[in-house]
């Protein structure tokens, strides 16, 4: 047998690398049927061999055209470490490194390769489906650099129950080898693109054995996508599993859900039982298909006909957890057969628990862990409620305020607490540069789809106002007035009339009539637009289809370059979103948005009329048209925001009632969860309630509460609470103000009564100087009119809380304002006027009252505080006598409410953690009392070992 040519002689068959031939010269082969059999063997090899060699070759020789772009994708997939999973993510969905890789896959893809092509003859349809094909292709193997790096995110997932089995963990062997799949593929693709360095330009210039590196590497490659293809495909299938583990789970529990019902013998529950059990199974279908869904489903509701705790169907053993306690009733139950009144027991074999107990603030009770999972059970949540109570703040304040519900933001930057005053100037500027950028963009949009005036150059003279292109000639489009030409150079110098700016631009950065519009803050506003509209429904996979349909911005973009997106077009696409949008809102909502959109549609149409060109063709936007879309726009995000309210306050409506039941046990079951898991320490609890105890007021009440005192612990957490409110740190920052975590939910609360309380203390403040400043005798104010001062000093301490309450841009020098403007009036009312002296001395002692270290402000802030003290510990009668006796009668409504919030959170804090608390509590008391015993027989020993000295000290 002959044998074929060595592969290094045959590699350097090409002269040269500089323009790469199409093909090298073809060596004389005779036809195989010419020769013998061995022969005609090593002539079937060397023709293989020949043409691996050129596949490879013209591999090398398209690589090597996009070289440039592939070593900077090879910087991407060789990165060792990231900032985070959206740094990878954004890295990832760059355009230029698809296209790289997209490149890459197209050049080692095809005949001549064991990798198949990118995408099949049969699949190749237009040139928008095949670019879409070779997209996914890179994606799927950029998704490696995912996986290297935050394969916690990317793999790991569970579809079902717990005890199911069919979660992904990356200890599984599935992810275990996706993981060095991803590895060695990434590995592999930065060696084949390391390795066209060595295919130098020119004969003398490429290495020895250059291209037999390639083709080793080349083929390391192709092992390594088809290692991590098959690795997906295996991971996938056990995704499958858990996925099918979990519908099936859920059809368990439909069908055992059915069979209750046809127990109960109520034919409304059947024929809700049944419309469930029908819509599980059609969910199913659609997954695993129909025979499949019917074989599986028999098998499930024959396990929970036997009582079987779970069940394995095949293929795929598939380990499917049916529910724990289900009722077997072939029949319905005869009279010997009923549940007995005291033991729940039916039929002696299942026990069914029901726990009616209303579970509300009452005396401190015992946090419940796993260990004691059996004292405090928490019922069944209905399914359609489950998602909702995830979100454990929101719980909470359901739980303290029955009312709450979700409501528009009018200024969501402004804040009347005494810590934000001094802010208030940088907050009314955030107010304004948020309301130029909202205009910015409006302004973009019309002008985007608004032609320009100027024809050519000839248009441009000193004084027109023409669209310039700030930042190069892709830059976004901005007004400016030409102020002179420059005939030299050919620029023009230009005043930008939205901020003064001056330029020198040259011609070529200014829009002209005949450029195309722009399209693409339209186009982006209207896939913002469907995107709001799909999250309002997000299992309505359906709808979001059918919305995304009619709204295709691929397509869009495609007609705008066209030029074939007009008015009409455009009005339609608004329509459909619209349309969705009332389907989604309430009748009532719904009514004013017809009649709103009603009016628009007047408008719409006879904009519409003035751009029709008059041929039956397309109608162009006008002006008056263009100007329509920024109101449009803003009332559909705003009906959207307000249907988004709508349908999360509905769901608060039916989660209220049971959270007012059962919400002091599900806030103590997490609460014991986070404990046991670690996530919880209790490090600033018990730093809190230590220095609480510490304080020299405690010392007569430390025997009381070191026995478990029931009232001494309460009114010690009322202590505590109003210590907690007297720190000098806004409270809403969990960090910061180093929260108590049993008070973790509550910051934003305690935050907004330590604002009424730093508001009623400025007012009491302002209030007290005003009338120390008016009792001071003073010729020009008559005695005879101090009888009027009161209502005056009661119409400002009015006006001074409206203001702090409603006006979230207020600062403290516009309160002095308020208090020098009423003591003019009281002078005015008096028939005099105050002098400059009388003015100066007001306003100096009104400079520094809002200081924290201002004496008086301490002074009455302290007083405050101790009747909310009051307020919260329930004496309502003693609170009532302190307000009464420090004059504080204006804000006694202000006061009750503020104190009745503390003492909800007061009670609410001992239902749910009061065993944790008083376990710290006889803690803290008793070591305190044994340092404080120690402290006394140590002096009480210094004073002997004393006297004992003098004594011998004298007895000589």
């Amino acid at each position: 047998m002959s044998t074929p040519p060595k592969q290094h002689a045959a590699e350097e068959a090409p002269s040269s690398f500089t323009a790469i031939p199409s093909t090298p010269k073809r060596p004389m082969l005779l036809p195989p049927a010419a020769l013998e059999q061995d022969q005609r063997l090593a002539a079937i090899v060397l023709q293989a061999w020949w043409r691996r060699f050129q596949a490879a070759y013209k591999a090398a020789a398209a690589m090597r055209r996009q070289r440039p772009q592939l070593l900077q994708a090879a910087q991407v997939l060789a990165l060792q470490s990231s900032k985070g999973f959206e740094d990878v993510l954004t890295k990832i969905q760059s355009k230029e490194l698809i296209r790289s890789i997209v490149g890459l896959l197209e050049a080692v893809s095809g005949p001549g390769f064991s990798a198949p092509p990118m995408v099949s003859r049969g699949a190749r349809g237009s040139p928008r489906s095949l670019e879409a094909a070779q997209q996914h292709q890179a994606r799927k193997f950029l998704t490696a650099i995912m996986i290297k790096h935050h394969p916690e995110e990317v793999i790991v997932s569970s579809y079902a129950e717990d005890g199911n089995n069919s979660s992904v963990s990356l200890g599984d062997f599935e992810a275990r080898l996706l993981c060095v799949a991803a590895n060695l593929a990434l590995m592999s693709a930065v060696g084949l693109i390391q390795a066209i360095e060595c295919l130098k330009e020119g004969q003398q210039q490429r290495q020895a054995g250059a291209l037999g590196i390639f083709r080793l590497r080349l083929n390391t490659f192709t092992f390594s996508r088809a290692f991590m293809n098959a690795s997906l495909r295996v991971l996938q299938a056990r995704q499958a599993r858990g996925m099918a583990a979990s519908f099936l789970s859920s059809y368990g529990e439909a069908y055992a859900c059915l069979r209750d019902a046809e127990r109960s013998q109520e034919d409304v529950l059947i024929a809700a039982a049944r419309q469930s059990v029908e819509k599980v199974r059609v969910g199913i279908v659609k997954v695993l298909g129909r025979d499949t869904t019917e074989k599986h489903c028999r098998r499930v509701e024959e396990a929970l006909e036997s009582m079987e705790p779970f069940v394995v169907l095949m293929p795929g053993e598939i380990k499917v957890i049916l529910p724990h306690v289900r009722v077997r009733m072939p029949h319905p139950p005869s009279s010997s057969s009923a549940a007995s009144p005291t033991t729940g027991k039916i039929d002696g074999k299942a026990e069914v628990r029901l726990n009616n107990k209303r579970s509300g603030p009452s005396t401190p009770c015992s946090i419940v862990g796993q260990e004691e999972a059996g004292t405090d059970q928490l019922p069944k949540v209905p399914q359609s409620l489950a998602a909702l109570l995830r979100n454990e703040h929101l719980a909470h304040e359901i739980i303290l305020n029955p009312d709450f519900k979700l409501e528009e933001k009018k200024q969501p930057l402004g804040t009347s607490s005494l810590s934000a005053l001094a802010k208030g100037e940088l907050a009314v500027e955030l107010g304004r540069v948020r309301e130029a950028m909202e205009k910015m963009f409006w302004d973009r949009l019309v002008m985007a789809m608004t032609p320009a005036e100027q024809e050519g150059p000839e248009d441009f003279v000193p004084g027109v106002v023409a669209q310039l292109r700030f930042g190069g000639p892709q830059g976004s489009l901005f007004e400016a007035r030409v102020e002179a030409v420059n005939k030299e150079d050919g620029t023009l110098d230009v005043i930008y009339l939205m901020d003064g700016v001056k330029e020198r631009r040259p011609l070529e950065d200014f829009r002209l009539k005949s450029d195309p519009l722009n399209y693409e803050p339209l186009l982006a506003l209207l896939e913002d637009a469907c995107e709001k509209l799909i999250e309002l429904t997000p299992h309505r996979k359906d709808l979001a289809a059918e919305l995304q349909a009619h709204v295709d911005t691929q397509l869009l973009g495609q007609m705008a370059c066209q030029g074939l997106l007009d008015a009409v077009t455009i009005h339609g696409l608004v329509a459909s979103i619209l349309e969705r949008l009332l389907a989604l809102q309430a009748p009532v909502r719904a009514a004013e948005t017809r009649a709103w959109f009603a009016e628009v549609e007047v408008q719409a149409q006879a904009a519409m009329n003035e751009g029709k060109d008059g041929q039956g063709g397309s109608t162009k936007p006008t002006p008056a048209f263009v100007a329509l879309l920024p109101g449009v726009f803003q009332t559909i995000f705003e009906r959207i925001d307000e249907t988004r309210r709508d349908i999360a306050n509905a769901h608060m409506q039916m989660l209220r009632p049971f959270l007012i039941e059962h919400g002091v046990v599900y806030e103590r079951q997490k609460f014991a969860e986070r404990l046991q898991e670690g996530e919880v320490k209790l490090i600033h609890t018990q730093a809190w309630l230590r220095d609480v105890l510490a304080s020299t007021e405690r010392v007569a009440q430390l025997p009381l509460i070191a026995e478990g005192n029931t009232q001494a612990h309460r009114y010690l957490l009322a202590d505590a609470l109003m210590c907690l409110l007297r720190k000098p740190v806004r409270l809403d920052n969990p960090m910061k103000a180093k929260l108590p975590e049993t008070l973790f939910h509550d910051g934003r609360r305690m935050a907004e009564f330590r604002d009424e309380l730093d508001r009623l203390s400025l007012v009491a403040v302002y209030s007290s100087l005003l009338r120390q400043f008016l009792v001071t005798p003073s010729p020009d104010l008559p005695v005879c009119r101090y009888s009027t001062v009161r209502k005056f000093l009661l119409a400002l301490e009015t006006r001074l809380y409206t203001i702090l309450q409603d006006d979230g841009e207020v600062t403290l020098p516009h309160l002095v304002e308020e208090v020098m403007q009423s003591a003019h009036h009281i002078h005015v009312d008096a028939g005099t006027v105050i002098s400059n002296e009388q003015a100066a001395t007001l306003r100096g002692m009104l400079q520094n009252a809002g200081s924290l270290k201002n004496p008086l402000y301490s002074l009455l802030f302290a007083r405050l505080a101790d009747v909310l003290n009051l307020h919260a510990r329930g004496d309502a009668a003693g609170a009532s006598e302190l307000v009464r006796r420090f004059g504080f009668q204006t804000f006694s409504v202000q006061l009750a409410a503020t104190g009745n919030g503390l003492r909800r959170v007061l009670e609410h804090n001992l239902a749910v953690h009061g065993e944790l608390y008083s376990r710290l509590f006889r803690a803290e008391a008793s070591a305190l009392l044994h340092d404080a015993a120690e402290g006394a027989a140590n002096q009480e020993g210094d004073g002997i070992a004393r006297s004992n000295s003098s004594s011998m000290q004298v007895s000589p």
